[in-house]
């Protein structure tokens, strides 16, 4: 159906405009008609801050045609680059199911099944897009599409470039990403590779999980120091994620590891064990990591645990602590609860960590509950 604010006559190249799919930051998002092969597709009309760049346009072109090389039921095929406007335009599959992050928005957290199978399909997209030479930068759930049928597609190949250098061109210095699936090395201004896209897999595949990714904060700064120092907080610490089997545990541990020698060497390595999670769930899988098994607590939840002079930090913030909950300042305990939290999880403390992490999620509730509704 075509929208009523565009004109019948509305083309980009030899494609007839239909609908606005969506708007972000690298640019405008359209559903278009292919006449000429009976077809819908997407197409992205990028920012125009760089077009009037050579330089840019060409590296766009390139990235563009290799990601079009992409052959793989898991990628979205771009099928044409459209340059006769004063933006360029990349036509690509048109994938009809909606992303992934609309399906959090709109429906909350996947069963532990469907997200690992969604991100079995993405870790797929990856193997071919890494054996091809292609770093995707910004694997988020937006980037993931659905199909009506349920097959998982990566999308935006080789266009997170494009709005790097953009970035690098128009605001020099300037953060680009989504702080919330980024990777320590990106997060610190690093190059990303091909291990990059794997830890950004699982914050989505965390996510997918929760509803929300492992590390949350109103300052996108703050966000990006805890990818660059804290391990992820126990999933199974979240109201409906408390059953998620030990081989989902241990393949979140893995690929979220702060240096990326420590992680999956490759996205086929991790495609083998979502498989062999999904075949085998309650298989336990040995790794050496900061999450056990969840036992049950002794004594009050409310307690608040107890300090030694000869843990000085500790000490202080647990000073702090007791301080808040007798003023009942709920803002200062959460900000306690959460240093508590990464003294515990560098130590290796992991019931303590975990502890403090459920505290510290429902206070968080409890202090911005205004803004879950």
């Amino acid at each position: 159906m075509l929208d009523p604010q565009l004109s019948s006559q509305a083309t980009i190249g030899p494609y007839t405009l239909l609908r606005k799919l969506g708007q972000g930051g690298m640019g405008v998002v359209w559903l278009g008609y292919d006449q000429a092969l009976d077809r819908h597709v997407a197409i992205k009309e990028l920012r125009q801050s760089g077009a009037k760049n050579s330089t840019l346009l060409r590296r766009l072109v390139r990235e563009a045609q290799a990601a079009a090389k992409l052959n793989h039921p898991n990628t979205v095929t771009i099928y044409q680059i459209i340059q006769e406007r004063q933006s360029p335009c990349v036509v690509m599959e048109y994938v009809d199911g909606g992303s992934l992050a609309e399906h959090l928005q709109d429906h909350g957290a996947m069963g532990w099944r469907a997200a690992t199978q969604a991100i079995r399909d993405a870790a797929a997209g990856l193997r071919a897009a890494h054996e091809g030479g292609i770093v995707h930068r910004d694997i988020k759930p937006a980037n993931l599409l659905r199909t009506k049928r349920g097959l998982v597609k990566l999308a935006d190949f080789g266009l997170a470039r494009w709005a790097e250098l953009d970035v690098e061109l128009t605001h020099p210095g300037a953060f680009l990403g989504s702080p919330a699936y980024v990777s320590p090395e990106q997060a610190a201004g690093r190059k990303a590779d091909a291990r990059s896209d794997i830890y950004s897999l699982m914050c989505t595949y965390y996510a997918l999980l929760t509803r929300t990714p492992p590390f949350v904060d109103e300052d996108a700064a703050v966000i990006l120091e805890r990818h660059e120092r804290e391990v992820f907080p126990d999933p199974r610490a979240v109201a409906g994620a408390e059953g998620l089997p030990d081989g989902v545990c241990r393949i979140l541990l893995k690929g979220s590891q702060k240096r990326p020698g420590d992680r999956y060497g490759s996205a086929g390595e991790l495609l083998a064990e979502l498989d062999a999670v999904l075949a085998t769930p309650d298989q336990s899988h040995t790794f050496a990591g900061p999450w056990g098994r969840n036992k049950e607590r002794q004594g009050p939840r409310d307690s608040v645990p107890e300090f030694h002079a000869e843990q000085p930090d500790l000490h202080v913030t647990g000073q702090r602590l007791a301080r808040a909950r007798k003023s009942q300042d709920k803002g200062v305990e959460l900000e306690a609860w959460r240093e508590l939290y990464g003294h515990y999880s560098q130590a290796g403390q992991t019931e303590a960590a975990a502890d403090a992490y459920r505290r510290a999620v429902a206070l968080y509730v409890q202090v911005h509950a205004p803004s879950f509704k």
